[in-house]
């Protein structure tokens, strides 16, 4: 499982984290038959703790039958993360459970 949340408005000096954790408060408090699952996996990533997931940012260009993805470190200002990245319109955070990791292929970068 996956989580995808909007984040609107980080400037390009500020860390993803705090805003990253209003969405998740935010989104745990609201109710409708339409966010019933994503309220269920909020709940699962809160319960879970930091430690248990992993932030996750898919590369573009990439095949849709077969995505990379680059590890995101959530202490970085938005502009650091998308250092390097091509992003079509809006760039995307994954929240992935660890347990889950093996079905997000990740990019090798060459050092």
């Amino acid at each position: 499982d996956k989580l995808v949340l909007p984040i609107d408005r980080i400037a390009e000096n500020e860390q993803v984290i705090p805003h990253l954790e209003k969405t998740m408060e935010r989104n745990i408090g609201h109710s409708g038959a339409s966010n019933n699952y994503t309220r269920s996996m909020l709940k699962a990533f809160v319960k879970a703790g930091d430690s248990e997931y992993v932030t996750l940012m898919k590369r573009i260009p990439c095949a849709l039958s077969k995505p990379l993805y680059s590890k995101v470190n959530l202490r970085s200002s938005i502009g650091d993360v998308l250092k390097g990245t091509s992003v079509i319109e809006f760039p995307t955070i994954e929240v992935v459970l660890k347990e889950d990791l093996e079905h997000f292929p990740l990019v090798i970068k060459e050092m």
